[in-house]
């Protein structure tokens, strides 16, 4: 496989994931954080800027340190 199909399998995975959450039950949703926002774009620029590695996993790696930064702020405050 070529880098264009694996792009094409992650797009796939998140959109699949982004219609899980959005399906799912109303009142347990809560709006996204500035946070978790951030690295959802990061990662997504990432996935966009794939042709240059570095830049592209650079930005999925910032990407994913904000999510955990994000996922440890929350569970911190509850």
């Amino acid at each position: 496989m070529n880098g264009t199909a694996y792009v094409l399998i992650i797009i796939i995975a998140l959109a699949s994931v982004a219609l899980a959450f959005f399906f799912r039950v109303k009142k347990q949703r809560k709006p996204i954080s500035k946070l978790g926002a951030v690295s959802f774009g990061l990662v997504i620029a990432g996935i966009v800027f794939s042709e240059n590695k570095w830049v592209g996993y650079s930005f999925i790696g910032a990407g994913l340190l904000l999510a955990v930064a994000d996922i440890f702020l929350k569970s911190k405050n509850s």
